[in-house]
């Protein structure tokens, strides 16, 4: 199944807000996320700020809610040190995992360490008048895990070709 939002819901949330300004519909979106991820059988830690953080696959995720948009973040799930020598190949497979996934995956600025850990991140639109919202988000969810191995696969590609490279040139 692909994740696709018919033009329906987003005229629905025009009229909305037209016919009610005070409207706010993220408690609304907040509560039926909330259901979604009990059917979805995720454990649930409870939270300081506004997000929900949950746990689906043993993995844990973040979810920020504002109006129908909810942002998920898988994050620190990898690490890697500013000053590797592998750190423009490990660029390379993000930029090549971002063409084949649904999550983005990025790296942050490097800490007080140099390390620089890598996260993902989706936004989705979830509206309660949608049948399918468990199916979008399982299967949305689950393609957190496919990129994750989309970046290890891509990483250790380009890690053997380049080591391949390496061997061939100290051949010559």
């Amino acid at each position: 199944m692909s994740i696709f939002i018919p033009i329906n819901f987003l005229t629905d949330i025009i009229m909305e807000k037209k016919e009610n300004p005070e409207f706010s519909a993220t408690a609304e979106t907040k509560e039926l996320l909330l259901d979604l991820l009990r059917s979805l059988n995720c454990k649930q830690v409870d939270s300081p700020d506004d997000s929900i953080r949950a746990y689906y696959r043993g993995e844990g995720f973040i979810f920020f809610v504002h109006e129908r948009n909810v942002r998920i973040f898988d994050p620190v799930w990898a690490h890697i040190s500013n000053n590797s020598p592998e750190l423009t190949l490990i660029w390379e497979a993000v930029n090549f995992t971002n063409t084949r996934s649904r999550p983005t995956v990025f790296l942050s600025d490097p800490d007080e360490n140099d390390v620089i850990q890598i996260h993902c991140r989706y936004d989705l639109l979830l509206y309660p008048s949608c049948p399918d919202n468990e199916e979008i988000l399982r299967e949305l969810l689950d393609s957190f895990f496919d990129a994750k191995g989309c970046l290890r696969q891509a990483s250790y590609d380009l890690f053997t070709a380049e080591n391949n490279r390496k061997k061939q040139q100290e051949n010559r």
